[in-house]
């Protein structure tokens, strides 16, 4: 059952961050400038990614809560196989993320000064969000006053 507690706050975890990137400001406003000029929908294919997979992994904590109290081998063997299900899927998404984390390095740089090229002052979507970025990140431009 100690094993099923720590199990059941990594799901409450992984889905709180799900959550956190799906409603923060910052990380909205960061994937607006990337969205805008790529149409790279990364990020918000990753909270919601983040936010099933936590979901899962609380139904499986439930599971094993049920089937540590009634000792039926058939819950605690459907468990098992859940937890190689769930062992498998963080074993590939940290193979992802190890493998995409270069190219968000390499390519993050080049796409927000394009996007900053094309910023002029207004209401539009790109405005609002470089507008926003700058006072979160208290700097201008994509790389620094020199942009401007």
């Amino acid at each position: 059952i100690t094993f099923n507690i720590i199990f059941l706050l990594s799901g409450v975890t992984v889905l709180g961050v799900g959550i956190w990137v799906k409603v923060d400001k910052n990380v909205v406003n960061m994937q607006n400038l990337v969205q805008f000029d790529t149409g790279d929908k990364s990020l918000e294919t990753a909270s919601w990614i983040l936010i099933g997979f936590g979901s899962f992994v609380l139904l499986i904590s439930a599971l094993g809560f049920f089937a540590a109290c009634t000792q039926k081998k058939f819950f605690i063997a459907l468990y098992i196989v859940f937890l190689a299900i769930i062992f498998i899927g963080e074993f590939a998404g940290g193979i992802t993320a190890a493998v995409f984390k270069g190219k968000i390095d390499d390519e993050l740089p080049k796409i927000l000064t394009d996007s900053f090229k094309k910023y002029k002052p207004g209401n539009d979507l790109l405005a609002k969000a470089w507008d926003y970025m700058q006072v979160w990140l208290k700097c201008c431009g994509s790389t620094g006053p020199k942009d401007y």
